[in-house]
């Protein structure tokens, strides 16, 4: 992988871009595209992997509910294909003066270390069934020996409870992995159309190899700047160091 010093890697969550309100929300892209824009100027370079979202939640309900597709490795299969799909629209979005015509999804993951990369932004979508973007995002960043991964998602980050129904649930603004893990119930495999800041078989992969995840709102454009820059900024880092 050529000129990958100093890229960072965004994982723009599936929720923020397709959601109930909009299957594709192009206002969110326009202002996401802005931002990395005014970065690129600055000299920087992203690898952005997309999520899901509605769009996939849609296939995999509709799919479970005609009763003919229920055996998980092919929900997981779809699952994978919508997040491709996804990336394919925000790469077209971005267009060829920003980012790499060629959208990293499948059998790339075993061509990591050869991918181009001559563009600021390279696009990723989904590798295999049984993993998420989030593991995704953990394999690019291995591949170019990167510890950071930008985690942009509805939420502004990690929580003691679900705040949206335990009114004392306490923000977090740094945990370890274990702590992750044991709030998110230490679940042992990844389900098809879960959605965690992190997904588990991530979690503790990162945990292994030391990754820091930065969970962080992914409407707050400000605040995404913020944490690039190494600067104050809120939001929850999950890290053991």
């Amino acid at each position: 992988m050529d000129n990958k010093s100093g890229v960072i890697i965004l994982k723009l969550g599936g929720s923020v871009i397709s959601h109930s309100n909009k299957l594709i929300d192009f206002s969110y892209l326009r202002e996401f595209r802005d931002l990395l824009q005014e970065q690129v100027l600055l000299g920087r370079k992203f690898i952005v992997v997309v999520g899901g979202g509605q769009l996939v939640r849609n296939y995999l309900d509709y799919s479970k509910s005609q009763g003919n597709i229920s055996l998980e490795r092919d929900l997981h299969w779809i699952g994978v294909a919508g997040n491709t799909l996804n990336a394919e629209v925000i790469r077209g979005f971005l267009g060829d003066d920003l980012a790499e015509a060629h959208v990293w999804k499948y059998d790339d993951l075993y061509k990591l270390p050869q991918q181009e990369f001559n563009k600021p932004i390279a696009v990723a979508g989904g590798f295999l069934a049984g993993r998420s973007s989030d593991w995704v995002a953990l394999q690019i960043a291995q591949a170019l020996g990167v510890i950071k991964i930008f985690d942009l998602k509805n939420t502004d980050g990690v929580y003691s409870s679900d705040p949206r129904i335990d009114s004392k649930a306490k923000f977090l603004s740094k945990i370890t992995w274990d702590e992750y893990l044991e709030i998110i119930g230490n679940p042992q495999e990844h389900k098809p159309g879960a959605n965690y800041p992190v997904d588990v078989i991530a979690a503790r992969e990162a945990k292994e190899i030391g990754a820091k995840y930065y969970i962080i709102k992914a409407s707050d454009f400000v605040n995404i700047e913020k944490a690039i820059n190494n600067e104050e900024y809120k939001g929850t880092l999950i890290s053991d160091n």
